[in-house]
């Protein structure tokens, strides 16, 4: 380690943080990034979306979740909530709390202004891992 240079944060600190926190963040390179802001547009977006999704979705074999869940990839160390995402039962969780989800079959981001270069960008990259 640098002198100077704070320690990484493990998957595991960061899970420890983010159930205690009052604001969301995602994870990624050993570090903690906080959330963008929702506006009433992407909420709305989301929401349709996610509605739409549920009722096209085989009852008990997939499930549609919204960024109330957090999803895990492995492949990157990556922590994040995505707009929304689909996985299969039975739920691939990674640890007891049940709240982070590791095997989703399709994401779906709501790209906006501000982050439209990072969800287009790595963030497609880490999704596709």
């Amino acid at each position: 380690m640098l002198s100077g240079s704070a320690p990484a944060v493990t998957v595991a600190n960061y899970l420890e943080l983010e159930r205690a926190a009052k604001t969301r963040s995602d994870f990624r390179a050993g570090a903690m990034a906080p959330r963008a802001i929702s506006n009433v547009k992407h909420a709305m977006i989301a929401g349709s979306a996610l509605a739409s999704l549920v009722g096209l979705l085989k009852r008990g074999e997939f499930s549609a979740f919204g960024a109330d869940l957090r999803l895990f990839v492995k492949h990157h160390h990556m922590v994040t909530y995505p707009d929304l995402f689909v996985a299969r039962s039975p739920f691939q969780v990674l640890d007891a709390h049940q709240d982070t989800l590791t095997d989703a079959i399709l994401i779906v981001e709501i790209v906006s202004p501000d982050t439209k270069n990072y969800d287009r960008g790595d963030k497609f990259r880490y999704y596709q891992a």
